[in-house]
């Protein structure tokens, strides 16, 4: 699934990545100490990019909190920026049935870009096409990164690996990075 921006030909297209916000839902409140000092790091990082997207890069908020992903999307939507976030190992410590569900949250809110993808690979895996004068001139790729993915060491017992993409993401991969240079 590929989601087209548009890149204005006489500027960059400027994209900010966040990662590991991971607050709780008492931490969104506007009066927390870690609430004020993500709201200074953010726009000062803001006010210095000038960013067109902000992507979250997954662990959006602390795991098996719910709640906090309303206020987590409220906070990006009051930004009035676009933002495309992207669950990490941590959102993923809650059931699959869950992280759809916050994702069916986030596909409400108009500045989000996201989409959920094939169920196989997670959930959120999808292509940003940056495109000018209606030409592709850049992508970016968000993947789901999973919790944890069972292998088999070199003694034959069971290991998980954290954050790991899963084998038909890397066909998925390769098949987006082919369409992009078609």
């Amino acid at each position: 699934i590929m989601i087209k921006l548009k890149k204005s030909p006489d500027k960059n297209f400027i994209v900010l990545n966040l990662t590991d916000i991971q607050l709780s839902f008492e931490e969104f409140n506007k009066n927390h100490k870690a609430r004020r000092v993500l709201d200074h790091t953010v726009n000062a990082l803001i006010k210095k990019a000038k960013p067109d997207l902000i992507t979250i890069s997954g662990d959006l908020c602390h795991e098996h909190e719910d709640k906090a992903y309303d206020a987590f999307a409220d906070y990006f939507e009051g930004l009035g920026i676009p933002w495309a976030p992207i669950f990490g190992n941590h959102d993923n410590m809650s059931p699959p049935s869950v992280i759809d569900e916050i994702a069916d949250r986030f596909l409400k809110r108009p500045l989000c870009i996201y989409e959920k993808g094939d169920p196989e690979m997670g959930n959120g895996n999808f292509v940003i096409e940056i495109e000018e004068c209606g030409k592709t001139v850049s992508a970016i790729i968000m993947a789901d990164a999973h919790e944890v993915y069972p292998f088999t060491d070199h003694e034959g017992n069971t290991k998980y690996s954290y954050e790991t993409f899963w084998p038909k993401q890397f066909d998925w991969y390769r098949e987006q990075i082919s369409i992009l240079e078609s």
